[in-house]
This record gives structure tokens, C-alpha cells and sequence, in this order.
């Protein structure tokens, strides 16, 4: 009475995995897993957070509830086994994930943020159900589904059987598969079956926002007559019901049964049905149905818009639209109907206070004529577009049908005709264009006028049909008039053509012309189109002597190309035209010269008359060509073919300067004549380089006031550094000065100054003229001169001049795991602010540096690298520009390296391969996983399980721990063997399994005896090589007992 499993009032962190639940009830419901039901607990207090529930086993006997929560936020089910009469179920909670669930009954009410997917529960009591807000169910495998509340998304699942149910506000249904196949009770049982908010009578308040889109739908099921059915309802496609703003499109509807619906709509209002494709068979079935009769009250449906479906149906006795009580105003047209292989098939019927018209695109009855329409109960339908001539119609109700026509003339070769005038009378109703008086333009191009609805017939309910004729009258009046005139009943959308004779001799094609056709020998005729009275143009040509026949041209094209003419050729044309009867006069003719297509003699005598380093000048031979107009030149850059910049000229001019080209590039220089037919000869090419930016530094270098010597700095070495290496060298002449030209530029430049030689210092050391090592000299431009002033400082021992120091300490990042501490032994250099090293150390055994010695008046950076022990964790890093004077002689610096994280996605470990898998026959088949990398987990024990588990398990490992070998004495027959390992297992370099891994296997019923090769169960087997074995120890340990005994012998006797 009352059993549970496992029960808990309250708390946080919950995991309840890889467990078996079997239940028994009595007169209480059991539980596997079960909370305290808080059903009077206000606003949601929450009693159990973060709960997992996974990969759980549940089995019933008689009523057993899997999993019973209430009041819970944070919970997952997955890969649970749920095998029980009334499933899961939760109650007033956030935050539910059910995912990856085989079999099951899975309930959430009255809940938040619920989220349902990659479910297989394809049993008939499986399902989903949710109520409450935020509602996502997709890629399920399902039975079925019910949701209930706001904010509900349906995606991408498959049903197998039952459907989808869902209520609310704001829902999405989107591409699902559903099989559906509904069950004998006498009542509307719908695939997707959908209800608004509001359940009243009218009008329809709240706007449900629904989507219906995508979605397969096949659904079967046959009703069973009672004698409490007021009228047959049987399965749905789609079934909506109180709803107020719905959009449904694009999906794929097939209803099968006795009294199936395709679409069944009541108390529906403001919803947009398009490009459905219905497919309903079955007798008494019915397409699209709006409405249904008293069983569910006084309802009202307006406002509906339905356009561009496809309604086929099949059956005796079905009805492609049916309209049942109080259906106004709605909009409905553009739709087809394809009725097939029934007796009394009906277009449309409507009962019970029905205003509605309908229109269609087309209706195709490939049926046994019977009833089409069927109208009672003070109904009114206005229908255009369907055939319709046998209806019954009660007295209190009406049927008005129109038809849509269009009406248009041809000639005699089926060419539609424009200008000929046409009218149209139909009950009153007038329709004319100008020649009969009308302010209707003539037919277009097509040849027709409309469309446009001409009265039918009307069914009344009291007197016979009444039919309405059509008088239709075609004219011509010009030079010969032609008129003719037909009555008829319009009974169907249809064109009708009146044939007009011809009536006179095509006129003369107008706008004849020849044009050569640039780059061929050929010429273009072209001439306008004649407006009537033509069926093809005839041309002709000459060249010498008499006119030739050239082509035959269909009416209405207007142009023509002639081919295979010799070049710089004179030829002349003319036209006419025929209308199969009579030819018009011959034109005026008109003449052209084929085109030329021999291309000019190539450019020679190519010569480089200027190189500067961004223009370059060539030059060539004057064409011998007489037909060359103009000169095409190129530059293209050598190795791409990019062409950085080109010119046209005159024939005449034989050179040319090609500017806005880059310094120190080699150019392809490619000239080409080009003649009247703008052929162009092949390309001449020579190469040429544009010469280097050049610029100018003028050095001048005295020495210290004071020191050894004064005043100008003659015979120095001065060196230049920059990004190109072929700077070059100098000396100071008797002025100190060096003056270096024709720099090679853009760059930027270091002077260094050499002490003379025997006077050579270092600041703080050695007595002398110290090295100056100058800041750095940008040059960009082309002719750029700069000038520069150094002092040749001089260090002595006694004059208190002060040498520089930067000392300082490297550590690590706090990202990482030094976290902030000091680096030994790393090395740090000091840079020059053009990036050459200066001098270099390393850190001690604590993390600090210095450099000593250092001149005054001297900027640099300090940079520090992470030790090769650290790989590429950590980065290197440096200081900012740091300045030594005779005020700031001692700097102290700190370098943090940078860090740099690992990848943020890990890898999992992946299994290479298992066993055994599907039907074994041998017994003693081994069990194995094998994966990527070792196992480091050394107590493999509850790491692998097999249920049921076989007897004198041994589990071994490989000697590279990749592959986990499992031995035992022996499988039962006919029985199947699930395996799971653990998630818990751990490996080398790499994460573990990111969740649990299964497989299984079963063995056969037949299985081979691996002792007498029979089959059947032996239990002997092992006698033989056991009685072996015995023998072999019995003889081994009477030898070593004889051998044993005399050696004891004489040791005694010694």
C-alpha cells in the first residue's frame, strides 16, 4: 500500500541513474520515485532542485506510477526504460528536460520551460504531454503528444499511430511526420487537433497566434455508428476549434475511412489556409468542413481566408466543401478540386444558416454523375468556377452559380489577333470594347479579353433550374468589314475563340535595314513587325547580277543573320510578306559591307625610352597596316599579369609614358594596334623595372667639448642600418661630415658612429670615445635629404659621469597554472627602438635581472621569453619605451608573460571497437571494448556490468590499457546480454566517455557444444582435458618426489 521506491520531501544536487524499478500495486498507486504532492503550496515554492534522473530501468505490474514530482526546478530525464501503466509525472515545476528516453509515458503539468526531444516511445501508452508555458517538443519518435498552455513549439517529430493535441496561445507545429489512426468513439479524432483559448459560443475574443506548416499527415480510421451520433464525424487530418488568428500552409494531408475529414474548422475566425495539398478517401467523407451541426452549440465562423489548395477526392458520397451552421463572410477562391471514381460526389453542400461564396481555379469530376451540390436549412452559396448541374436545394435556401470566361480571335493559323472588337451580354450585364462602343481596350497580345464571371444558373429551392445565356459578337471593320455573334449557355471556366478569315493582301514590312556584324563577316537585316495578316517574311539578296532567295522567316520574328560572306563585300536586300494566301509588295532594298576579320601585324621595334620609379616610356615602329586606328598600351605586372595601368592612342603616335606605377617592380610592357573592325594583333611584349625611390642623409659628427680632442670628427666609420640590407657605408671627411645619396627608400635608418680606433670606451668601464647609435630616420618620399647632427661622447673614469641600469623581475599570468609566480632562468634582452638587440641576460633562481653599463641618453624596450619548459602556454611580453638620463640613471622594471589558453573544446575519448554484437553461437565468445587512448582508472571493478551477468566473470586489461578483455564460463542459450560501460571511466590525455556507453547481443537456441560439436546443452565437456591435466601433475610430482627422497638418503648417510 502506498509503496515507493525512493522518496524525498526536499534538496538540491540530486542524481538518480542506472537503477531498476519494479512495482506492484493494491489499492494504492506505487511509485518508482516519488516527492511529497504540494498541492495547496502557494506561488510555487520549490522544494527539489537540480534533479537528474537518467538511464533508470521501470517495470509495473498493475498500476504503478514511474516518477511522481511536484514542486521541482532543474529537472532531466534521460535514457531512461519507462515500461508502466500511468509514466511520469511532474507537477508544477520549471525548467523539465525529457530527452533520450526509449519507451514511456512522460506528463508535465502546470509547468515553465519545458523541453521535450530525441525521444523513441513507440508503444501504444507512450507519449508526451505538457501544460504550462514554454513548451518545446521536437525529433521525437512518439506515439503521441498533448500540449497545453502558451509559447508551444512542436517541430520535426514522428507519430506512429496517435497525434498531436494542443491548446493555448501562441503554438507552432512545424514539420512533423504523423501516421494516425483514430479510434471507433464516435467522435471527431483529429491527427493535429488544436483549440484556441476560447471555448465560448461568440464572439471570438482572445487572438491564438498558431502555425501549422510543413507537416505530413496521414490519418485513417473508420466510424462506427450509434444511435446517439447526431452526424459522422470519423477521423481528421486537421482538426481546429476555437480558435481566432491561425495561418496553416504548406502541408501534405491524407484522411482515409468512412465519414474522414480532410480539415474540419468550428468556431474558427481570421485564419489564412494556403497551398495544402488534401487528399481525402472514403465514402461519406468530406474535404474541407467549416462548421459542425448543434453537438458543440451555437458557433460562429467568419473571417476564414482559404486560397491555392488542392481538394481530391475519392468515395461515394463525399463532398468537397461543407459548410454547417452559421458560416458568414468568409474567403474562399483560387482553390482546386479534383472529384475520382465515386457516385454522387458532391462540389459543395451547406446546412444550417450558411451565407458564403466560393470560387475555383478548376474543378475536374472524373466521377459517376450524381448529386453535386446539396444546400438545406436556410443556406445561400454563390459558387463560381464549378460545373455544376444537378443540385438539391430546399425552399428556404439558394445556389448561384457563375462561371469565368475569357473570349478572344485568331486568324486562320491559330495566331491570336489584336484590334478585332468584341462584346459580351450576360443577364444584363454588358462587356464591349471600342468598336461596339465600349471603353474596354482591344485583346493584347494573347489574343483575348477577360476574365471575367457571367451568370450560370440558379438553384432555388421552388422551381426547376433556371439557365442563363451568353450572347458573345466578334468585328473587324478596316478596309473589309467581318462581324459574327454565338448564344450559349456558359456552363464551365472556359475561353472561347472566334476564327477570322484572311481578309486582304499583307502590307509592305516596314524599317528594313543591313547592318555588318562587328568582328564577323556577317550582316544583321532587320525590319518591324506587321500587326495582322502575316504568317511569314520571305527575303532576298544580291551581290552581282540577279536577286537570290535567302531565308523564310516566321511571323512575329523580325530579324535575320547572314553568314558565309567573303570579307569587305557589298551586298543588297530586300523583304515581303505572305500570309499563306496572298504576298505583299517588295520593299525598298537596303545595302552593307561584310565585316573585316583579318586582325593587324603585331608591333615591332619595342624600345624602353624612360625608367623612373613610378613612370616608364616605350616606343615602337609605326604600323604598315592601313586599317589600324588606334594603339593599345599595357603595363602588367611580371609574374601576376595584373595590369596596373593602360592607355589608348592615335595610330599615328609611336611612344608613350605610362605613369602610377610602382618603385623596384618589373612591368610587362605589351603594346597591340587595333583597326576599324577592332581586331587586334597579338601582343609584342618587353619588360622594364622601374627604378627605386632615392633620398639623401648628410652626417656631421664633432666631439665632445672637453674630451681629448674637439670640434669636427674627421675619418670616423660611419655604418647605416635599415630594413635594406644595401645601405651603404662612409667615413667623415675633414668637416666630419658624410653625405650618403641615392638611398635605396622607402626605410628606416640607424647611424652608427665607430670611436676612432685605440680611443674606444664602454660607459662605465674602460676610458674613451663611446659608440653613438642614433634614433631612428624615416624616409617615405622620393627625394627626401635629411640631416643629422651627432656628438661623439667621451667617458673618463674621474668625471662623474654616470653609467645607466635596468633591473627588474619576470613572473607568470594569473590565467594558468603558475598563477603569478616569478620565472627562473628565462631569457630577457634589451632592444634597440628599431628592434635590434642591444645586450641579452637571463633571470636567477628567483625570477630577477639586470643590466649594467648602460649609456645615457639611451631609449629601449626590455623584452622576456617563458622557458621551452613551459611550450606554448605562455607567450613573451615587453616593457614600453624606457629613457635613461643623468637624472633617471637607474630604472626597475616587472614583466608579466602572456598567456595563452587551450583549446576550449576538449577531446573525448572515442571507442575503436566492442563485441560481441547481434546473434551469437558460440558460448565462450569473449567480451571486449577497445578505445583511442589508455585507461588510467586502475580498480576496474563496477566499471563495465552485463545483466543478466554470466558466471566466473574475469576482467583483464591489454598491456597498452587500451583494450578491456572479459572472460567467463559461459553464456546461457536463447537469452539476451545488455553491456554498459561507465561513464566514471578515466584515460590518459584525453576526457573520459561523455556518457554511458551500451550494446548488446543474444545468443542463439542452437548454439554448438564446443566438446562434441552437437547441439544441446553438455555439462561434461570439460572432463577430458581435467582428467589430462591430473594425470600430468600426478607424474610430474611422483618424479620429483623419487628424486627428492634419495637425495635425503645421502645426505643422512653423510
Amino acid at each position: 500500500y502506498n509503496q515507493v521506491g525512493i522518496f524525498f520531501k526536499k534538496g538540491s544536487n540530486i542524481t538518480i541513474k542506472n537503477n531498476s524499478f519494479y512495482g506492484w500495486g493494491t489499492t494504492a498507486t506505487p511509485s518508482g520515485i516519488r516527492t511529497d504532492y504540494y498541492r495547496n503550496s502557494p506561488n510555487y515554492i520549490y522544494k527539489i532542485f537540480n534533479c537528474l534522473i537518467s538511464n533508470n530501468h521501470f517495470r509495473e505490474n498493475r498500476s504503478f506510477t514511474s516518477v511522481f514530482l511536484s514542486y521541482c526546478k532543474n529537472i532531466e530525464f534521460s535514457q531512461n526504460d519507462e515500461i508502466s501503466k500511468y509514466g511520469i509525472k511532474v507537477y508544477y515545476s520549471t525548467n523539465i528536460s525529457v530527452h533520450k528516453n526509449f519507451k514511456g509515458n512522460y506528463k508535465v503539468y502546470k509547468s515553465e520551460n519545458i523541453s521535450m526531444y530525441d525521444n523513441i516511445l513507440i508503444r501504444s501508452s507512450d507519449g508526451l504531454a505538457g501544460s504550462g508555458e514554454h513548451i518545446s517538443i521536437h525529433d521525437n519518435n512518439v506515439y503521441r503528444i498533448s500540449a497545453f498552455g502558451d509559447d508551444i513549439e512542436i517541430h520535426d517529430n514522428i507519430f506512429l499511430r496517435q497525434g498531436i493535441e494542443a491548446g493555448g496561445q501562441n503554438i507552432s507545429i512545424q514539420n512533423n511526420t504523423l501516421h494516425f489512426s483514430a479510434g471507433y468513439t464516435g467522435n471527431v479524432q483529429g491527427a493535429i487537433q488544436v483549440a484556441g483559448r476560447t471555448t465560448t459560443a461568440e464572439p471570438i475574443f482572445s487572438n491564438s497566434n498558431i502555425t501549422i506548416k510543413d507537416n505530413i499527415i496521414n490519418a485513417k480510421g473508420d466510424l462506427v455508428f450509434t444511435e446517439t451520433v447526431v452526424d459522422g464525424f470519423g477521423c481528421a487530418g486537421v482538426f481546429l476549434q476555437d480558435i481566432n488568428g491561425l495561418t496553416m500552409v504548406d502541408n501534405i494531408i491524407r484522411s482515409n475511412g468512412r465519414t474522414a475529414k480532410g480539415c474540419l474548422f468550428t468556431h474558427v475566425a481570421n485564419t489564412n489556409i494556403q497551398n495544402n495539398s488534401i487528399n481525402v478517401k472514403g465514402n461519406y467523407s468530406v474535404g474541407v468542413n467549416i462548421g459542425i451541426h448543434v453537438r458543440w452549440g451555437n458557433r460562429i465562423n467568419y473571417g476564414l481566408t482559404m486560397y491555392d489548395n488542392e481538394i481530391v477526392m475519392e468515395g461515394n458520397g463525399t463532398t468537397a466543401f461543407r459548410f454547417q451552421q452559421r458560416v458568414y463572410a468568409n474567403d474562399l477562391y483560387d482553390n482546386k478540386v479534383v472529384l475520382n471514381g465515386g457516385y454522387g460526389q458532391k462540389v459543395v453542400a451547406a446546412k444550417d444558416d450558411v451565407t458564403q461564396s466560393i470560387s475555383f481555379s478548376e474543378v475536374i469530376m472524373n466521377n459517376t454523375q450524381g448529386l453535386e451540390a446539396e444546400l438545406t436549412e436556410d443556406s445561400e452559396l454563390t459558387v463560381i468556377g464549378a460545373p455544376i448541374t444537378n443540385a438539391s436545394v430546399s425552399e428556404d435556401s439558394k445556389l448561384d452559380l457563375y462561371q469565368s470566361l475569357e473570349v478572344g480571335a485568331v486568324d486562320v493559323y491559330g495566331k491570336p489577333l489584336e484590334y478585332v472588337d468584341i462584346k459580351v451580354l450576360n443577364d444584363g450585364d454588358e462587356f464591349s470594347t471600342p468598336g461596339y462602343g465600349g471603353e474596354e481596350p482591344y485583346p493584347g497580345e494573347r489574343g483575348y479579353i477577360g476574365p471575367f464571371v457571367v451568370h450560370d444558373r440558379i438553384f432555388d429551392g421552388c422551381n426547376s433550374a433556371e439557365i442563363f445565356k451568353t450572347n458573345m459578337s466578334a468585328k473587324y471593320e478596316d478596309d473589309i468589314s467581318w462581324e459574327q455573334s454565338v448564344l450559349m449557355n456558359i456552363h464551365d471556366t472556359t475561353r472561347y475563340i472566334f476564327q477570322v478569315p484572311d481578309l486582304e493582301q499583307p502590307s509592305i514590312p516596314k524599317g528594313l535595314k543591313a547592318t555588318s556584324v562587328e568582328g564577323t563577316q556577317s550582316i544583321l537585316i532587320e525590319w518591324e513587325i506587321l500587326p495582322r495578316y502575316c504568317l511569314e517574311y520571305h527575303l532576298e539578296y544580291r551581290i552581282e547580277g540577279d536577286w537570290q532567295e535567302l531565308a523564310s522567316v516566321d511571323h512575329p520574328e523580325n530579324k535575320f543573320v547572314h553568314t558565309g560572306l567573303d570579307q569587305d563585300t557589298t551586298v543588297y536586300y530586300r523583304i515581303r510578306a505572305f500570309n499563306g494566301n496572298l504576298f505583299s509588295d517588295w520593299s525598298n532594298m537596303v545595302s552593307a559591307v561584310s565585316g573585316d576579320t583579318t586582325p593587324p601585324s603585331p608591333a615591332i621595334g619595342l624600345n624602353i625610352t624612360l625608367i623612373e620609379y613610378n613612370r616608364i616610356g616605350i616606343s615602337w615602329n609605326q604600323s604598315t597596316d592601313h586599317d589600324v586606328v588606334k594603339v593599345s598600351i599595357q603595363a602588367r605586372e611580371k609574374g601576376t599579369g595584373s595590369i596596373k595601368n593602360e592607355t589608348e592612342i592615335d595610330s599615328h603616335q609611336t611612344s608613350v609614358i605610362i605613369g602610377g606605377l610602382e618603385p623596384d617592380h618589373i612591368y610587362e610592357m605589351v603594346v597591340r594596334f587595333i583597326d576599324d573592325a577592332n581586331l587586334s594583333s597579338i601582343s609584342s611584349v618587353m619588360d622594364a623595372r622601374t627604378d627605386f625611390m632615392k633620398g639623401t642623409l648628410m652626417v656631421n659628427v664633432e666631439y665632445e667639448e672637453g674630451s681629448i680632442w674637439e670640434g669636427a670628427a674627421s675619418s670616423l666609420r660611419v655604418i647605416l642600418t635599415g630594413e635594406n640590407y644595401s645601405q651603404p657605408s662612409g667615413k667623415t671627411d675633414q668637416f666630419g661630415t658624410c653625405t650618403f645619396e641615392k638611398l635605396h627608400i622607402p626605410d628606416t635608418i640607424t647611424v652608427t658612429v665607430e670611436p676612432p680606433t685605440g680611443f674606444e670606451g664602454t660607459w662605465g668601464k674602460i676610458e674613451g670615445y663611446i659608440k653613438i647609435i642614433s634614433e631612428d630616420i624615416h624616409f617615405t618620399e622620393n627625394g627626401q635629404t635629411e640631416k643629422m647632427d651627432l656628438v661623439m661622447r667621451y667617458y673618463s673614469g674621474n668625471s662623474g659621469i654616470r653609467s645607466g641600469m635596468i633591473s627588474g623581475i619576470v613572473s607568470y599570468p594569473y590565467e594558468g597554472k603558475m598563477k603569478g609566480q616569478n620565472v627562473p632562468f628565462s631569457r630577457v634582452e634589451i632592444l634597440h627602438l628599431n628592434g635590434t638587440v642591444y645586450n641579452e641576460t637571463m633571470t636567477n633562481g628567483e625570477g630577477y635581472f639586470e643590466f649594467r653599463n648602460l649609456p645615457l641618453s639611451f631609449n629601449c624596450r626590455v623584452i622576456a621569453y617563458p622557458r621551452e619548459a613551459d611550450g606554448d602556454r605562455y607567450l613573451e611580453n615587453s616593457t614600453g619605451i624606457l629613457s635613461l638620463s643623468q637624472d633617471n640613471f637607474q630604472l626597475t622594471v616587472g614583466i608579466v608573460l602572456k598567456y595563452n589558453p587551450p583549446e576550449e573544446n576538449p577531446e573525448y575519448v572515442k571507442v575503436l571497437a566492442y563485441g560481441p554484437t547481434g546473434k551469437i553461437t558460440d558460448n565462450n565468445a569473449e567480451i571486449y571494448i577497445e578505445f583511442s587512448h589508455p585507461i588510467a582508472t586502475l580498480n576496474l571493478s563496477g566499471m563495465i556490468t552485463i545483466h543478466p551477468s554470466p558466471e566466473l566473470l574475469q576482467i583483464g586489461i591489454s598491456s597498452d590499457r587500451k583494450r578491456i578483455e572479459i572472460d567467463h564460463s559461459g553464456f546461457e542459450y536463447d537469452t539476451r546480454y545488455n553491456v554498459s560501460v561507465s561513464i566514471m571511466l578515466d584515460f590518459e590525455g584525453v576526457l573520459g566517455l561523455n556518457e554511458t556507453f551500451k550494446w548488446s547481443f543474444w545468443t542463439d537456441d542452437n548454439m554448438v557444444d564446443p566438446i562434441n560439436g552437437e547441439d544441446g546443452d553438455n555439462d561434461y565437456y570439460w572432463l577430458i582435458p581435467a582428467i589430462i591435466l591430473v594425470f600430468i601433475i600426478i607424474s610430474v610430482g611422483f618424479y620429483l618426489f623419487k628424486k627428492n627422497t634419495g637425495k635425503n638418503k645421502e645426505d643422512f648417510q653423510e
